[in-house]
Parts: C-alpha cells; sequence; structure tokens
C-alpha cells in the first residue's frame, strides 16, 4: 500500500467531509486558514497530483477537485479515525462540537491505526456512551487485530 504525508490524508479527509468537489484554489485557502495547512499553493498542486496519480481524487488544473470510488473509500477509513476520536474527545474532555470537528480534523490525518485502536479498546463507558455506539455502528479499524 502507497504510504500518504499527513497532509495529503488531511486532504482526503476534509473533502470526504465537505461532501462536493472544491477548487484547488478555495481547498489551498480554507486548509490554511481554518486548520494550518502551513504548505505553498505548488506543494498543494504536487499533494494533489499524487493523489490523483493514485486515483484518489479527479482534477484539472483550474477545475474542482473531488474523490474518486476508490478515494472515497481512502477517506472512509480516515473518516472513522475521526469519528471516533471526536467521540472520545467529546466523552472525555466535553469539547464544543466545533473545537472538536476542527482539532479532529487536523489530528486525524497525523494518528495511526494502531492508536486509535488503543482509544477504541480502553476507553471506558456506560451503556449510554455514544463512543461506543461508534465502535458497534461505525466500520472498524481496517488494521484492528482485536
Amino acid at each position: 500500500m502507497v504510504e500518504f504525508s499527513d497532509s495529503e490524508k488531511l486532504i482526503l479527509l476534509f473533502l470526504y467531509v465537505r461532501k462536493k468537489p472544491i477548487t484547488a484554489g478555495h481547498l489551498f485557502e480554507v486548509l490554511t486558514n481554518e486548520y494550518g495547512f502551513s504548505r505553498t499553493r505548488q506543494s498543494l498542486h504536487t499533494m494533489i497530483k499524487k493523489l490523483k496519480k493514485f486515483q484518489l481524487v479527479e482534477w484539472e488544473p483550474h477545475r474542482v477537485v473531488e474523490l474518486t470510488g476508490k478515494g472515497n473509500e481512502e477517506a472512509l477509513h480516515l473518516n472513522w479515525h475521526m469519528h471516533l476520536l471526536e467521540r472520545y474527545f467529546e466523552e472525555t474532555l466535553d469539547l464544543s462540537e466545533d473545537i472538536r470537528k476542527k482539532e479532529t480534523l487536523c489530528l486525524t490525518p497525523t494518528v495511526s491505526c494502531d492508536f486509535v485502536n488503543a482509544v477504541k479498546n480502553k476507553f471506558n463507558c456506560s451503556n449510554d456512551c455514544k463512543l461506543q455506539e461508534a465502535v458497534l455502528s461505525e466500520r472498524i479499524c481496517l488494521n484492528d487485530k482485536n
């Protein structure tokens, strides 16, 4: 399997969460202004080209960037990580929804499947725990050994 950078994962996850195509220029502005993306426009274009090479996005210069079916599957896995982390932050830190969403979108690309599974396996919750519901109802990490 191809290894993607945290920034490339952030792009996939952002496109998945956004659920609609976006121009590369607008993507750069949103990631930079709202998520602390610290790359250049040229770097973003290079990352998008790599994602396109692996058939995860469709994009032509000066056109919109959007996930392919394969990209959607990859992003769905990242979304599972994000969902689990967001529920964990809600249950343990009682963060507001806006803060949770922003922080988990930034953090998710940097955490491994092992970390996500450790959170899932170590989190103790009552019968009404939202995280427990997520663990039972959502896709489990593809690398889950439990």
